[in-house]
């Protein structure tokens, strides 16, 4: 993936990714796709593919502390590098 981003003093340049990590606000909104939402907005991980990783305060609404997202993303972000890797265990 690529995204164009402009730096403090103001010059644009483009990234390219193969993952990103993406801090989209307080409220439940989740990129466009096949994430299975909930009435309330919010993006239950269980009921996601195995290989979907919902992280941070995209989870549920109790979960909408700073904190937690951070945790949880790197939670996501551990666990991605270990599947990754084939490193991952069931339990």
């Amino acid at each position: 993936m690529t995204a164009e981003a402009v730096g403090q003093d103001g010059v644009r340049q483009t990234i390219t990714a193969d993952a990103a990590y993406l801090s989209i606000g307080s409220a439940p909104t989740a990129p466009s796709g096949d994430l299975i939402r909930g009435v309330d907005g919010y993006c239950p991980p269980t009921d996601q593919h195995p290989r979907v990783i919902v992280a941070g305060d995209l989870r549920s609404a109790r979960f909408q502390r700073i904190t937690t997202a951070l945790g949880s993303g790197s939670e996501a972000a551990l666990h991605a590098y270990y599947a990754a890797r084939e490193l991952l265990t069931k339990g």
